[in-house]
């Protein structure tokens, strides 16, 4: 999803990286997924379990989801397909 969202919250990226102690520009997504591995965090939703069959529950659960209307970049079931695709 950060991915996804780079460039529609320009400014809580920014403030993102700096807390992290990034620099500016840095792959955000990357840092976060090296925080992950550090911690012990599964690397992608294959590792815990999903597969491509769980893809269109997960999709119409997320479309009804109240935080799917806080997303700073409007988000479509094709487009929510594609990032769990991702994620896998």
């Amino acid at each position: 999803m950060l991915r996804f969202h780079e460039g529609a919250a320009v400014e809580k990226y920014v403030r993102l990286r700096q807390v992290m102690g990034l620099k500016a520009g840095a792959d955000l997504a990357g840092a976060i997924q090296d925080l992950n591995n550090a911690i012990g965090i599964s690397a992608n939703l294959t590792a815990m379990g999903l597969d491509a069959t769980d893809g269109s529950g997960i999709v119409d659960y997320a479309l009804k989801d109240l935080a799917h209307f806080g997303n700073p970049r409007p988000m479509s079931a094709d487009d929510y397909a594609k990032v769990y695709q991702t994620a896998l």
